[in-house]
């Protein structure tokens, strides 16, 4: 009998259990901001990184080009028109140095060195065999536009941070974002086009900002 009652006492309390577990109210789901808040996160993140014209970031870079597909680690430093992005690995075998700005480019490949004065990315792609869009990447690893109204379109998260861009015949979808320097900024981005596929891993950011930066970073930080 006393077995019994035991037993029962056990069955209740599991029931019990079970039933307080069945009736607890679900998790708080906050509704997204409005798309009004959105924006206006979205319009103090660039002002906040337009003037960042200085950084430097470190990283890896895959490029799959009709058949081939190559790797490379990738140190990349901006000081405002004049960038210095250093190739290493199976794209760059030896190490490639590519110095210029938006009309010319100087490319070093251990002791040769070739001068054109022409954009880069034509340049890049006689060299290469590819090209890459250096004017835009400039701005894409930032995670803005190339210029603030010059893209076909733009898709926003809830923390005003893009999540795809299409610009200059380039779709480019943001895949996750990494605190640096008070702002969270891209670190895996995917890029396509028709004929070619970029893969961009950033795996070390330094941001230099001008004087004339706000003082205060857009409230976006923070990762969902």
């Amino acid at each position: 009998m006393r077995k019994t009652s035991f037993v029962g006492s056990l069955l209740w309390a599991f029931l019990i259990l079970n039933g307080c577990a069945v009736i607890s109210p679900p998790p708080t789901i906050m509704p997204p901001p409005p798309a009004a808040v959105v924006q206006q996160m979205w319009q103090s993140r660039q002002a906040a990184l337009s003037c960042a014209d200085t950084f430097t970031v470190i990283g890896r870079l895959a490029v799959a080009f009709r058949e081939d597909g190559s790797t490379a680690r990738v140190s990349w430093q901006q000081q405002a028109a004049d960038f210095n992005i250093r190739l290493s690995g199976p794209i760059g075998i030896g190490g490639v140095e590519l110095q210029g700005q938006s009309d010319s480019l100087r490319i070093t490949r251990g002791r040769e060195t070739k001068v054109y004065l022409e954009p880069p990315e034509t340049a890049v792609a006689r060299e290469l065999g590819y090209p890459l869009p250096i004017a835009g990447l400039r701005y894409w690893v930032l995670g803005l536009p190339r210029s603030a109204q010059d893209y076909q379109s733009l898709d926003l998260d809830a923390w005003g941070r893009p999540l795809r861009l299409e610009q200059d015949g380039w779709r480019i979808e943001y895949q996750e974002y990494a605190s640096a320097d008070a702002l969270a900024l891209p670190r895996r981005i995917a890029l396509s086009r028709p004929d070619l596929q970029i893969k961009w891993l950033a795996e070390d950011w330094r941001l230099l900002h001008t004087n004339q930066c706000p003082h205060t970073p857009p409230q976006v930080s923070h990762d969902p």
